[in-house]
């Protein structure tokens, strides 16, 4: 008789468990569900962003913090001046060498500089001219090439530091 109860409870307990698996599994299907709504929500809002021009891919979205903090320390110092730099800069730039664009890296937390020279002796001595700068650190040449017009095109990396006359 005792055997009998025990049996009993045990198909009781297995009823139980049986039914708490099959209301899991509704919740399991209904999360599943939750989860695909809210990936289509996500695809269309990401449509819709480049079709307005904002980037939201993951590479994008993971550089914004580094850029916001580069654009941060900017204003936090209140001594950057695209004036002083580009007055800088054109102190340092060389006969035979031109500057042709110049582009924050944020991420990198760097300076991009493109440009020509006439000669790949010139980029050199641009080069030199940069490193023995007090405000620019670091030029690295990141990459260069001879064009057919005979001119060397080039681009450098530097990082500015501007001096501030206070501090």
């Amino acid at each position: 008789m005792a055997l009998m109860g025990v049996a009993a409870l045990m198909l009781l307990g297995i009823t139980w468990d049986v039914l708490e698996v099959w209301g899991l599994h509704a919740e399991v299907g209904e999360l599943a569900g939750s989860v695909a709504r809210l990936r289509e929500q996500d695809q269309r809002l990401v449509a819709q962003a480049g079709q307005e021009g904002v980037d939201l891919s993951t590479a994008a979205v993971t550089r914004l913090p580094a850029e916001v903090r580069f654009i941060n320390g900017l204003i936090e110092k209140r001594t950057f001046s695209w004036t002083h730099f580009l007055s800088e800069l054109e102190r340092t730039v060389p006969g035979g060498v031109g500057v042709t664009s110049v582009r924050l890296e944020p991420a990198r937390l760097t300076i991009q500089l493109s440009g020509t020279a006439r000669t790949f002796e010139d980029v050199t001595a641009f080069l030199t001219l940069l490193h023995d700068h007090p405000e620019f650190r670091e030029p690295l040449l990141k990459q260069h090439r001879d064009r057919d017009d005979g001119l060397v095109e080039f681009q450098v990396m530097l990082q500015y530091r501007h001096h501030d006359a206070h501090g």
